[in-house]
């Protein structure tokens, strides 16, 4: 490489062991695209003094001090400089002997080298690389979007004018001037190329600046991404697939642009953190945020925007069907009111304030969601209900099921009537309660009612204990109360009514057959009385509060209950 030019305007360069002020230098920039321990070797063809700088990763406009630096004075024949493997110094000023240590790069990493030409004496130098396939000298490329507009700047503080060229055909190495002629600082550019800044310095010299400029595609968001919705109906997880948004995001566009889904707007833009895999993501929460990022295939051109995944649930347990309602007024019609019956078996512990509870006449409308039936219902038959559970949150969400409603006929306890039994000997009362059958039923049909009988209210009313076959065997004291339950042939519909049932045992005990008095006033006759000379004998032991006790003149009285002699009874 020729390095004859003399720089008017020298950069400082700054090293950890001497400061310099190149006048004769020229700069490299490479790219590393592998892993390499970085060497180099400047060999001059002639007995010229080189010195050089290399930095790191720096910036342009403010190097820095350089990572490597050489500033020898070299001995005749030791005219190479540069980085080699045994070096172990950094920087080295006049006496030392040419070399430093390498470089360990990694793919990524930037390198700029300035060599100075110490010597006044004109020379072409070769610059050689120990592992060339490790980067790319290539001019540094300036990347940019479609529409986007690039501003190339050779401002150069000591110009003393300028002119821009484009390489016609790109990759000709053949630059064209503009026309008309570009002579400001500064280039707008829109499409892709090589341009070239021609420099115009004092003492004639000029410098040239190249850009080569890469517009890549800019991708668009074609249409807005759909917010994702999953509703669990008690089986379905929380897991969604983000790629069902891939063909709105994409619409036309190059297939080849890769979509990628991210947790936030940050990681979005700078495409970092993907959701992996975007098919089978697991929500957190209920609700979250997804950013979608569609980029060209070099990820330097890119669109982002946003939407809602949602994971919410509803379900709807069926109440124990049929359910039957019993026609109390006997008109053909009863209200009943779903909500307060129903609400809580279908909710089956879901929060009643986090879910609203319809019912409809069919299954479309229980879907849809309109045309609630009012509450209270009248129900005038057998009909289904469909009712719908909504997620007062996530209103898209819920769940149907059914149920029957029966409408029954009323039946009406008659009263009964109650039941007597004498018994003459020791044995309990039978009594067959189905005496009353016909009394409680009524006019009624009796195909469509089944009575039965309890010893209590509570057990009619729950119809449990039933006594069975309506045969019932009293055990004293008498009377006892018997509840009789009439109810239709599903057992819903019921009424009841009560009676008693009285048991005596008449046992006549032996009393003399003959009793003698005497007249103890002369006057023809006695009063007797009756009871204290005969009432224990003939209760045998049996309480006395338990029975009537009279006496007759003749046993047809005594069987028929009438003409009871007076006590006391005069003989």
């Amino acid at each position: 490489m020729q390095n004859n030019a003399v720089d008017p305007s020298p950069i400082t360069i700054n090293t950890g062991c001497q400061t310099l002020q190149g006048t004769r230098t020229i700069w490299f920039r490479l790219a590393i695209i592998q892993a390499t321990n970085f060497t180099f070797q400047i060999e001059p063809t002639g007995n010229v003094d080189y010195d050089f700088a290399v930095w790191v990763n720096a910036d342009c406009n403010n190097l820095g001090v350089a990572d490597r630096a050489s500033y020898d004075a070299p001995a005749a024949g030791e005219y190479d400089t540069g980085l080699n493997l045994t070096a172990t110094d950094f920087c080295e000023t006049a006496v030392g002997d040419g070399q430093v240590q390498f470089l360990s790069l990694v793919p990524g990493d930037e390198v700029i080298i300035v060599v100075d030409r110490f010597s006044s004496t004109a020379d072409i130098f070769n610059l050689t690389f120990g592992d060339p396939d490790a980067f790319d000298c290539s001019i540094v490329q300036t990347v940019a979007c479609d529409g986007d507009t690039e501003i190339l700047d050779a401002t150069n503080p000591n110009a003393l004018g300028y002119q821009w060229f484009f390489e016609n055909p790109i990759g000709s190495g053949t630059f064209s001037p503009f026309v008309p002629a570009e002579t400001s600082p500064t280039l707008a550019v829109t499409t892709t190329g090589n341009y070239k800044a021609e420099i115009y310095l004092p003492l004639g010299v000029t410098d040239s600046e190249f850009f080569d400029v890469i517009f890549y595609p800019q991708p668009v968001i074609a249409s807005p991404p759909q917010d994702l919705y999953i509703c669990d109906d008690g089986t379905s997880p929380g897991i969604f697939d983000l790629t069902e948004n891939d063909d709105d995001v994409r619409g036309t566009q190059d297939p080849l642009f890769n979509i990628t889904y991210h947790h936030s707007q940050l990681e979005a833009m700078d495409g970092t953190n993907p959701i992996v895999p975007a098919n089978a993501y697991p929500i957190v929460g209920s609700s979250e945020t997804i950013w979608v990022r569609i980029e060209e295939p070099n990820a330097t051109c890119y669109a982002i925007d946003s939407f809602e995944i949602t994971f919410a649930s509803a379900t709807a347990t069926a109440p124990p069907s049929p359910h039957r309602l019993c026609d109390i007024g006997g008109n053909g019609q009863e209200p009943i009111n779903l909500n307060t019956t129903f609400d809580t078996i279908i909710l089956n512990g879901q929060n009643p304030l986090e879910y609203t509870v319809t019912y409809h006449d069919n299954p479309a409308d229980a879907i849809a969601g309109i045309n609630a039936l009012p509450q209270p219902y009248i129900v005038t038959g057998s009909i289904f209900i469909f009712a719908r559970v909504q997620n007062n949150i996530s209103t898209g969400c819920f769940a149907t099921t059914q149920f029957n409603l029966i409408l029954g006929p009323q039946p009406i306890a008659n009263p009964a009537v109650d039941l007597y039994q004498c018994d003459y000997g020791t044995t309990a009362g039978v009594f067959n309660l189905t005496d009353n059958d016909a009394n409680i039923l009524g006019a009624q049909d009796p195909a469509l009612f089944t009575i039965k009988y309890y010893q209590s209210y509570q057990d009619s009313f729950d119809d449990v204990n039933e006594i069975l076959g309506g045969v019932h065997i009293i055990v004293p004291p008498s009377p006892q109360t018997i509840y009789a339950r009439i109810e239709d042939n599903s057992g819903s519909c019921f009424d009841l009514t009560d009676f008693r049932i009285y048991f005596s045992r008449a046992i006549a005990g032996i009393v003399p057959v003959n009793a003698s008095y005497c007249d103890s006033d002369g006057d023809g006759g006695e009063f007797v009385d009756l009871a204290v000379e005969f009432n224990s004998l003939v209760l045998d032991g049996e309480p006395s509060s338990g029975y009537n006790i009279t006496y007759h003149g003749s046993q047809a009285d005594a069987d028929n209950g009438v003409n009871a002699h007076p006590n006391p009874y005069f003989v």
